[in-house]
């Protein structure tokens, strides 16, 4: 299936899986931007790094915590709290504390010490509490070589089973590729990074995982996502090539049935190559 733009293939997708079609979406953002891979980035990165503001919040907003406005707010004053700084917890100032550059006091110290329960809801304390004490595994297990590490924060998320759950899994496809790809890329890396080092054995260190993941994010515009076998009944959404790189062939000009949106205008470009 053709589309236009790349902004009407995710409707479409979503709308064919909804009806049971295995869908696979291709031309839109790499492997970095698939949901589950996300999660399991800004896992890694909270454990790694406990000030990085970007990370806490993708993890306490997302679909696995879910925290609302009010206990966010409330982690926030905490964590002022502990650092000694002024109380405040306007949406503004926790945005500022969330950016890349931001110099003020981690989310991930309220996490740690949270306070008295009755600063909070009664559900959003007890995932402040859940994810401190999985964010305390994981750190513990930085020693690690790095795929297991991941393999671990994959268990620890049950990102698996959730993706398992969202996809139609047929023989050719299960749901976990996506991250399996993911786990190649970051035991090919370790194993790079372990062999550079002739002189000195090394262990390939989270944080040089972590770096390479932002150039490949920056520069390569996101890692290549796993690619999708699909059988008979499936479906593929891709954007739309211009009319010069597609209708003509090499056995001449392909025959067009008909295009998405039908109802653009009365004559399609499709209809009158060039």
């Amino acid at each position: 299936m053709l589309v236009r733009r790349n902004a009407d293939a995710a409707p479409i997708a979503d709308a064919l899986r909804a009806r049971g079609i295995p869908v696979e979406v291709v031309g839109l953002a790499g492997l970095l931007s698939i949901p589950e891979v996300a999660d399991v980035v800004a896992m890694l990165r909270l454990v790694a790094e406990p000030t990085a503001g970007t990370a806490a919040m993708q993890v306490l907003t997302g679909p696995r915590w879910r925290l609302g406005g009010r206990d966010l707010a409330a982690l926030w004053r905490r964590a002022l709290g502990l650092a000694g700084g002024p109380n405040e917890s306007s949406p503004e100032s926790i945005a500022a504390a969330a950016g890349p550059d931001s110099d003020t006091p981690c989310l991930a110290d309220a996490l740690s010490d949270p306070g008295p329960a009755d600063c909070y809801s009664a559900a959003g304390y007890r995932r402040i509490v859940a994810l401190a004490g999985e964010l305390k595994l994981l750190r513990a297990q930085l020693g690690h070589c790095l795929p297991d590490l991941v393999a671990e924060v994959r268990r620890v998320l049950g990102v698996d089973c959730e993706a398992r759950a969202k996809s139609a899994a047929t023989a050719e496809w299960s749901g976990t590729e996506h991250l399996d790809a993911f786990s190649d890329v970051v035991a090919k890396y370790a194993e790079r990074a372990t062999s550079s080092c002739t002189e000195v054995p090394a262990k390939a260190s989270v944080a040089g995982l972590l770096a390479y993941l932002d150039v490949a994010a920056e520069v390569e515009n996101g890692l290549p996502p796993r690619s999708r076998r699909l059988h008979a009944t499936g479906c593929r959404c891709s954007p739309c090539m211009p009319p010069r790189a597609w209708v003509a062939g090499r056995g001449g000009r392909a025959p067009v049935g008909w295009s998405f949106p039908v109802d653009r205008v009365a004559e399609h470009l499709v209809n009158r190559p060039r």
